[in-house]
């Protein structure tokens, strides 16, 4: 069945930089998962929120980032809201290799570490 998502009907989000400035074009809308089920400390730096790194602990996995690209969200909503058509979602120029634990895709997905990114804000679409 196929239906059109109203205004009325909100999507809340998480937006996260890529703390790499030579590949951080756009902020990213994701979230992450931590494999051993724990969640990754957090503490709050110069104003934002950074990963606590535990220098005791060899046992303690951080979790992966799993994300898209600001602009393709939109579109992506915006699709399912009726406004574009879904051919009409915008492809990248192909990424340069930064780390081999990175994988940015020409879809605006991204998957790494959650220590590349940091939360910087909870946008509504």
């Amino acid at each position: 069945m196929h239906f059109v998502v109203p205004e009325q009907i909100r999507f809340p989000a998480t937006s996260w930089e890529l703390m790499i400035p030579e590949v951080a074009r756009e902020p990213f809308i994701g979230g992450y998962f931590a494999p051993d089920g724990q969640d990754p400390q957090w503490e709050i730096t110069e104003k934002s929120l950074a990963l606590r790194k535990h220098p005791l602990r060899l046992d303690y996995s951080r979790g992966t980032f799993l994300g898209l690209t600001q602009s393709v969200f939109k579109n992506i909503v915006s699709i399912a809201r009726g406004v574009f058509a879904f051919g009409e979602v915008p492809r990248f120029d192909r990424i340069v290799q930064v780390h081999s634990a990175l994988s940015m895709l020409g879809d605006g997905s991204v998957l790494g570490p959650i220590e590349f990114f940091r939360p910087i804000g909870f946008p509504i679409y």
